[in-house]
């Protein structure tokens, strides 16, 4: 139940009105007239006779919970504060009561609609007797001076006048004094009431004081144990895991943070070591500490990734994700596939940067993904219409980025790299073979310059075209599809012998007859023991 403020008084305008404003008192003049003010100078501040001014009634929570206006009782409602006028309680009567709520009719016959939290029982209290009436110092200690400019200090003058039954409790003009207005007993219990508020705040204000110096000596000991003196600190907690990066060779990494910014970074010792470490920064500026922050903590985060990204997100031959990697100066970057998860690890500017790179690559993805679909859909139709070389000519302009073709197996006793990479070919040497699948991924670069190579147990050397030899295939021609050499030591020793056309038309209307290789002219190349043809 909303009731006058703890402490306030209420004062009417006349003797004949029931209707009480609130407020406080502040001074009484040698006459007893008791000065007024209001609830945010609604009114100004005003002299009113002992008659006209009253004590809240003070209600007991079993009183209150008592409490049920009937229709035809005379209660008191509350009048709300306006900008003119501070709030107030008017006498009232109860006309009818509809689901909780109360229809009042006020004294000037004016009709009003509350809650009961706004009404209170009619106050049996009796204006304040000027005969009794009185003020009273009382002393203050020292070190409390300060302490009554507080709003402490306003919450226990409350409580007093609430707990006393005293007008005011207040600061005096005399430096260190109280006031206290009320009749004798009143101020007797007061005075009590003030002696333990006093000593209770005398024993805060000692133990503020102590810790404020207690503070000011811990702060010196460990600006001096720690080699700083700096103005501001920050602290945080990195995987065990990162304190040698964070350190460096020899204490490298640690030092250059401390001399660019001219800080001091401490790690704090742990006995668990899968515990995580706690490193405290300290600098002269704001500036400084957020910088050195940034270069020395790492973290961990992972992103969620569906299983249809991973070869968007990871490249061809991994060329994306190594590139962000390196873009964003993370320490690593891993897909997890197992758990759908993209893992970023840096510092934290950092791991920041790479995460919005990898989210705005993403979102490219479907992008591709149709581009991909809509390609196919023509190669394929075009395939329909008799077009073999469609998808090795788009092949020519294949993205960087896109996925990689199933890789080429190589088998071999030497080392043999000849059809690794090649689509149909193969080249065999005495101690090596290999074999390819796929498409000729190697044909993207130069078609007639270069034939695969295959090398066998402790050879060196590749074969090539001669550029005699190798003058470039018609545009109607295919690649290759067939080199066979054979070598001392398992390299491809011979040169391609022929161009084989596409004759799949040919055969289809005439029978196969066995193509004659053209004439190559002779190269002299160079043996063991001299010159040779």
């Amino acid at each position: 139940m909303a009731v006058a403020g703890a402490g306030g008084v209420e004062v009417r305008s006349d003797l004949d009105s029931r209707m009480w404003y609130c407020g406080h008192v502040i001074d009484l003049k040698a006459d007893n007239t008791l000065v007024i003010a209001f609830e945010a100078d609604t009114l100004p501040s005003k002299g009113y006779p002992p008659e006209k001014v009253r004590k809240p009634p003070r209600w007991s929570p079993a009183e209150l919970e008592k409490f049920d206006p009937q229709p035809g009782s005379e209660v008191e409602c509350k009048i709300n504060a306006t900008e003119s006028t501070p709030s107030a309680w008017a006498v009232a009567t109860v006309r009818s009561v509809k689901r909780g709520f109360y229809f009042m009719e006020l004294g000037n016959s004016s009709e009003s609609i509350r809650e009961k939290e706004q009404l209170r029982p009619l106050s049996p209290a009796t204006s304040v007797a000027a005969e009794d009436l009185k003020q009273e110092m009382f002393k203050l200690p020292m070190q409390l001076y300060s302490w009554v400019s507080l709003p402490d200090a306003a919450g226990c003058f409350g409580h007093i006048e609430e707990q006393s039954g005293v007008l005011h409790v207040g600061v005096a003009p005399q430096k260190g004094h109280l006031r206290i207005v009320g009749n004798l007993k009143a101020i007797q219990r007061a005075k009590l009431l003030l002696d333990v508020h006093v000593r209770h705040q005398s024993q805060i204000k000692d133990f503020q004081d102590r810790r404020e110096k207690r503070l000011k000596i811990l702060e010196e000991k460990r600006n001096r144990l720690e080699g700083t003196s700096f103005k501001h600190s920050t602290e945080f907690q990195i995987d065990p895991s990162f304190v040698a990066r964070v350190i460096g060779k020899s204490g490298e990494a640690i030092r250059a943070v401390e001399a660019k910014y001219d800080c001091n970074v401490r790690i704090i010792n742990s006995d668990d070591p899968d515990e995580d470490r706690t490193i405290r920064i300290f600098a002269n500026t704001l500036e400084s500490l957020q910088k050195a922050k940034a270069e020395v903590e790492y973290i961990e985060e992972a992103i969620p990734v569906k299983p249809s990204m991973n070869s968007w997100i990871l490249g061809r031959q991994g060329k994306t994700i190594r590139g962000f990697e390196s873009h964003a100066n993370l320490v690593y970057a891993r897909l997890d596939r197992d758990n759908e998860l993209l893992v970023l690890c840096g510092t934290r500017i950092a791991v920041d940067d790479a995460v919005a790179m990898f989210e705005t690559h993403m979102m490219y993805c479907p992008v591709f993904q149709d581009m991909h679909t809509e390609m196919e859909d023509i190669v394929r139709r075009l395939e329909e219409y008799g077009d073999w070389n469609a998808r090795w000519e788009i092949s020519l302009n294949r993205d960087d980025d896109a996925e990689p073709p199933a890789q080429s197996k190589a088998k071999g006793k030497g080392n043999a790299k000849g059809g690794a990479k090649s689509g149909a070919g193969n080249t065999n040497g005495k101690n090596g073979k290999s074999h390819g699948k796929g498409q000729d991924w190697w044909w993207e670069e130069k078609p007639a310059a270069r034939a695969p190579r295959g090398r066998g147990k402790g050879s060196k050397n590749e074969d090539r075209w001669d550029e005699a030899q190798a003058g470039g295939y018609p545009e109607e021609e295919t690649p290759p599809e067939t080199t066979k050499g054979a070598g001392k030591s398992g390299r491809a020793g011979g040169r391609p012998r022929y161009v084989q056309k596409d004759t799949s038309a040919a055969k289809a209307e005439a029978p196969a007859e066995k193509a004659s290789p053209p004439v190559v002219p002779s190269v002299r190349r160079m043996g063991k023991k001299g010159v040779r043809s």
